[in-house]
């Protein structure tokens, strides 16, 4: 039971540790800044000493400024550390702490990372699906070989089924309708769940992009021709695909 709940507190702090890079890398890269040099305050420059580097804690022993120059930092920061926590926390208790519980909490940070980069900016980047690409398949290189088959074939149907759909809309309509980057986010996630997962992926994705983005819309009262962003919707789908079945046995057991 012991060696348990420390497994289960080593996923908790590599939940901390990822909710911390997420949010430092999601600035970065939305406000075009270099990814290699250490972290400074947004404020006045000044490199972040190492306890302030600590999730949560670091926000709290410096009580949420800059010790340099006053700066007030962002409760998101905190906030979002604290719930990537928790969800390495809730991952290890129902999954167990184990190699699969690791890799769907570096899948779904990755997948938030992405949603909030598209719903800000428009945009699905490409070196954080090209790292989730390179982390799953070391996945299947360390733990899971025989399904490798299945997730290549997933990641060149999804591409191409979103690639090829782009241009038809295009073509149809004169106007872009899925961009590239939806593509790759739909080719990362066939990679993951196989090409088995690519209909039931798109057909659920459409169907929260109806509801919540029609939602989302009605409330703004934007126009029902605007334009929103696809790759959120893809990654709570993808978020669903994996969890609501399991979740589903679990309360009414079977």
């Amino acid at each position: 039971m012991m060696e348990a709940w420390g497994a289960i507190s080593l996923l908790v702090a590599l939940g901390l540790a990822l909710g911390s890079f997420g949010a430092t890398t999601a600035w970065r890269l939305k406000n075009e800044v270099d990814l290699l040099p250490p972290s400074t305050c947004e404020g006045c420059g000044h490199r972040i000493s190492p306890v302030g580097l600590f999730p949560v804690l670091g926000f709290l022993l410096l009580q949420g400024r800059c010790p340099h120059c006053g700066y007030q930092i962002p409760k998101v920061y905190p906030l979002l550390e604290a719930t990537n926590g928790l969800l390495g926390l809730s991952l290890g208790l129902w999954l167990g702490p184990g190699p699969e519980a690791v890799q769907l909490l570096v899948l779904f940070d990755g997948l938030a990372l992405l949603s909030w980069l598209d719903f800000s900016t428009g945009q699905v980047y490409t070196l954080p699906v090209v790292t989730l690409v390179l982390l799953q398949a070391l996945w299947y290189g360390f733990f899971d070989s025989g399904s490798l088959a299945d997730g290549l074939i997933g990641l060149l149907a999804g591409a191409g089924l979103f690639h090829w759909t782009a241009t038809l809309f295009l073509a149809l309509r004169g106007k872009e309708g899925l961009g590239s980057g939806d593509a790759s986010l739909l080719g990362l996630l066939g990679f993951v769940f196989g090409w088995q997962s690519l209909l039931g992926l798109v057909f659920l994705s459409a169907g929260l992009g109806i509801v919540l983005g029609g939602g989302w819309l009605w409330l703004k009262k934007g126009s029902l021709t605007a334009q929103i962003p696809f790759g959120p919707f893809l990654g709570l789908a993808a978020v669903l695909y994996r969890l609501a079945p399991a979740l589903w046995r679990s309360l009414f057991h079977f």
